[in-house]
């Protein structure tokens, strides 16, 4: 049988004991150097109030947007923010803003600086730029506040303080009490804007419709909207209720509202030596040269022949008025009449050559004293009353 002798050896058992202790020691220095405050202290050792954190976020409070939810802070705020809704394989747009604060409660996106693209299914891009963008995470369309710059694939630019995007039916909106301006090139190289309250773009459709207060121009190509020279060339200036824009045919149809009363129900179309009036107006503003007419006015029309100098030249009456551009004509049918010093001459058509200052009759049915034109013999038609004169 073997025996075993227990012996203790103090130089050992120190040793233990400082290793221990020495272990202690480094866990509590990193633990002190790791965590020196709770989450609930500041630097200072005092605890941060919530209204400090709403602070924070002072600038969600100034925003543009409605809707966005002052008494509570974002629950993230993500800066370069980047985001893609799609379907079926489809990207519908893209969102790019400087900085996002997503509210998950709300499903709200708010966007600060945003640049949104709207793809279209041929490859197209519309660009919308805005101070603030708004989007519910669980819909589809999207909102832009503050400085609203459009651009579309062909160059067409179009201004506002707000726009909606409604992917699911592809449309463009402004409401009624938004002014909207457009400007963009026509086919032709010519020039064109418009500004209006209001607005709607059928994306697949191609088509805008202006709802109210519309002022459409154009003008030559060579001079841009606005500048001097454009301002001495020809010019064409179209003011309506309402216009329904074909951006495929670039034809402008322009109209009034029923509500108004009959004497102020007119389309106003202005050039540098012409005014026009009528119920409705269609303006080619493509200007394209297999067009017979750039401009039509449609019942009671009324024109204005002017000098340089402003004075009338000569005045017509008529159903309706198609306006040459090339041949600098102006058509005049169903019940035509011109008016000029004192002579009064009615026809079924009346064609007024502006560059030679002449007028020709076709199928005369009544003449006054002192009339330049000749008269061709009368075809059974009824000369019409005089309608008054402006």
């Amino acid at each position: 049988m073997r025996s075993f002798k227990l012996e203790w050896n103090p130089n050992r058992t120190l040793l233990r004991n400082f290793v221990i202790v020495g272990s202690a020691i480094l866990v509590f220095i990193q633990v002190l150097a790791l965590n020196p405050s709770t989450v609930e202290e500041s630097r200072l050792g005092k605890s941060i109030h919530p209204q400090e954190l709403l602070d924070l976020f002072e600038d969600q409070s100034k925003t543009l947007a409605p809707g966005i939810p002052k008494d509570r802070v974002p629950d993230y705020a993500i800066d370069h923010f980047y985001y893609i809704s799609s379907h079926e394989d489809q990207k519908d747009w893209k969102l790019i803003s400087d900085r996002a604060y997503l509210y998950q409660k709300d499903d709200l996106l708010h966007l600060a600086n945003v640049n949104a693209e709207i793809y279209d299914e041929d490859g197209g891009i519309t660009q919308v730029k805005g101070k603030e963008g708004k989007t519910y995470l669980n819909q589809k369309d999207f909102e832009v506040y503050g400085d609203v710059v459009t651009t579309f694939p062909d160059g067409f630019m179009l201004y506002s303080q707000y726009l909606k995007y409604s992917p699911g039916n592809g449309q463009i909106n402004i409401p009624v009490s938004e002014p909207a301006q457009g400007e963009g090139q026509s086919s032709e190289g010519g020039k064109f804007k418009f500004t209006s309250h209001g607005l709607r773009f059928l994306k697949k459709q191609n088509h805008i419709s202006l709802p109210a207060d519309v002022v459409f121009e154009t003008f030559p190509g060579e001079s841009p909207p606005g500048s001097a020279a454009a301002s001495k060339k020809d010019y064409t200036r179209i003011q309506s209720d309402t216009c329904e824009i074909n951006r495929e045919t670039q034809i402008a149809l322009f109209d009034m509202r029923l509500n108004r009363p009959l004497a102020k129900r007119f389309v106003i179309t202005q050039q540098p030596q012409l005014y026009v009036k009528s119920r409705t107006a269609e303006l080619n503003y493509g200007e394209s040269g297999n067009t017979i007419h750039y401009l039509t006015a449609k019942d009671d029309v009324f024109i204005k022949e002017l000098d340089e100098d402003g004075s009338v030249v000569k005045t017509a009456t008529c159903g309706f008025a198609e306006f040459l551009k090339k041949e600098n004509q102006i058509v005049l049918t169903e019940y035509p009449q011109v008016y000029q010093d004192q002579d009064t001459v009615t026809g079924d058509k009346i064609i007024i050559y502006r560059d030679r200052d002449t007028v020709e009759v076709d199928q005369s049915n009544a003449y006054s004293q002192g009339g330049n034109e000749k008269e061709k013999t009368a075809k059974g038609k009824p000369k019409r009353d005089s309608r008054s004169r402006e």
